[in-house]
């Protein structure tokens, strides 16, 4: 039996005798384009009613995510959780999502080290330099459409220094389960950061959020991409949920990610579709929204993995002094990574010299 993602964050209620009610319901029957965007625009003065100080993506977001829950108002999200809380094949990865005992995961090559430790981390819009081959006309583009703004909204509200940095949801170090492999392939340092310290500046999304426009010309007009396939918050990631099923709810996947392309599923607004259809690469990708005051720098990381060639200097004692946890990955990417190693050298060559 199909499970379906149900939505009920803003609610409407009718107030009068049982003859008013059939009257009312009858008319938004018949108009169902008008009955949404009511719902949507209520949700949308709603938000904006609150005295919530966020950025513009951001608060976009959170619109785009009340007019999402609106469009399911006949569906029960509460009810369509609680089975899936009970579903073996979600067992793997229900628990530890709601409770975010997860992180989110970047990797970079080994020459960002030094810029990360002095200005933090930063986006394509900044440093100018990508792995994607994108222009960034191109990514401008891609992200408006993402966020459902055009590019002009977009360049006007949205500073380079505020539009996203690329993330990619990961297990904790020592799981049965490992990150996923592709997303590793854009640099041999990976930075785990604290997702208690920036949720709430996550979106999500399943699969790289180029996939979905590649067939386009992201340079062209406006692209317009459903509301249920943009950028979710953070705070509805339980949206994933129906999509991470496992065929065998006694075997753990691999990685953390897209189990199987072939699989049909149901998204939030009640299309069946393929996940091949939407993505290429199967990791869940994270987008971080910085503000004005509020970079992402060393002291969001919790850990840092690499694979070729330690940290030393200046580097090192950064992570040191900040109490990140250092482990080495041996195993080659292609051939399926190995086990994290906590990493210890520089501490057992300090211990040596003071006995």
């Amino acid at each position: 039996m199909g499970l379906q993602i149900a939505i009920s964050h803003c609610r409407l209620s009718f107030f009068g005798g049982p003859l008013l009610n059939r009257v009312i319901i009858t008319i938004l029957s018949s108009f169902v384009i008008a009955w949404t965007g009511l719902a949507s625009d209520l949700c949308h003065d709603y938000y904006l009613s609150s005295a919530v100080k966020r950025s513009f993506a951001l608060t976009v977001i959170q619109n785009s995510s009340n007019q999402l829950n609106n469009r399911n108002l006949g569906l029960n999200r509460a009810k369509v959780m609680a089975e899936i809380s009970k579903d073996p094949h979600y067992k793997w990865i229900y628990s530890d999502l709601m409770n975010e005992n997860l992180n989110f995961a970047m990797s970079r090559n080994e020459t960002s080290r030094e810029g990360i430790m002095q200005n933090g981390f930063m986006n394509f819009h900044e440093t100018h330099r990508s792995a994607t081959g994108m222009t960034e006309q191109d990514r401008i583009a891609l992200e408006a459409a993402m966020l459902g703004v055009s590019k002009k909204i977009y360049k006007e509200n949205v500073p380079a220094a505020e539009r996203p940095l690329y993330l990619y949801l990961a297990p904790k170090v020592g799981s049965k389960i490992k990150r996923e492999t592709e997303a590793q392939s854009y640099g041999t340092d990976t930075y785990l950061f604290k997702i208690d310290k920036v949720g709430s500046m996550a979106t999500w999304v399943l699969g790289d959020s180029l996939d979905r426009n590649l067939n386009l010309s992201v340079s062209g007009a406006y692209l317009k991409v459903p509301l249920a396939l943009r950028f979710q918050s953070w705070a509805d990631r339980d949206l994933m949920l129906p999509r991470l099923r496992v065929q065998e709810p006694n075997l753990l996947p691999d990685e953390l990610s897209l189990e199987d392309y072939s699989n049909w599923t149901t998204l939030p607004d009640g299309k069946e579709v393929q996940y091949n259809i939407l993505v290429n690469q199967a990791y869940i990708e994270i987008q971080l929204w910085r503000s004005k005051n509020r970079k992402v720098t060393l002291d969001d990381v919790e850990a840092f993995v690499f694979r070729t060639n330690p940290p030393t200097g200046e580097f090192l004692k950064d992570l040191r002094r900040r109490g990140i946890k250092i482990y080495h990955n041996p195993g080659k990417l292609r051939d399926s990574l190995g086990e994290d190693l906590l990493w210890t050298k520089d501490l057992d060559k300090s211990t040596r010299r003071k006995n």
